[in-house]
């Protein structure tokens, strides 16, 4: 077999071309740790094989603390995740418990102490039932609060006609919706909103 010779520059141009293969194949094949190191982001997907640098893992590390440290936005946070109403940063000043209650069906105030009147749709409210007078109905919680000191807004429906609550205690009923028309205040039957504020 007849080797060919080559001369010392095609030698050296060949070597240099090897190595700078075998650069390139190690880049390719690490490209996560590459990337890492010419400034892109250090929190990689890393697959078996690929080094773990200490600044990598603290990187990471520091970034679930900030995270987990206040730094959650709401893009980070699931619609699905069900996040408690004493988790949020202003409690109080959001809704705890709401209803329409009336419009599909008008409740009858005046039916006996009890019947279930209809809720349009309603969050941690248990039920509404009649107060047995015109106008007048029981709300229960879906929970119970701590104490009496929660606030109600209660809302009519209908133009000239207005409701309000009051008798707050943490024991069913919670709380009581009084409506009345706006010019003789006669108590009246009319579908109304409830809410409740509460920490």
């Amino acid at each position: 077999m007849i080797v060919p010779r080559f001369s010392t520059a095609i030698r050296t141009v060949l070597i240099v071309t090897f190595i700078f293969g075998l650069i390139a194949g190690g880049i390719l094949l690490n490209l996560p740790a590459a990337r890492a190191h010419i400034g892109s982001p250090a929190r990689t997907t890393f697959v078996d094989g690929d080094p773990l640098t200490a600044a990598q893992l603290n990187d990471s590390f520091s970034h679930v603390d900030n995270v987990f440290s206040g730094g959650i936005t709401d893009s980070m946070v699931s619609g699905s995740a069900s996040l408690q109403h004493s988790k949020l940063a202003t409690p109080a000043l959001l809704p705890k418990a709401w209803a329409l209650v009336g419009v599909a069906a008008l409740c009858n105030g005046a039916a006996a102490v009890g019947t279930p009147c209809s809720v349009d749709v309603s969050s941690r409210i248990s039920s509404v039932v009649a107060g047995g007078v015109t106008g007048q109905y029981n709300v229960n919680l879906a929970y119970t609060p701590t104490n009496a000191n929660f606030g109600i807004l209660a809302t009519g429906r209908i133009a000239g006609v207005n409701c309000n609550a009051g008798f707050q205690q943490t024991a069913a009923p919670q709380l009581v919706v009084y409506c009345f028309t706006g010019t003789t205040g006669a108590a009246t039957n009319t579908p109304f909103t409830v809410m409740v504020l509460d920490d």
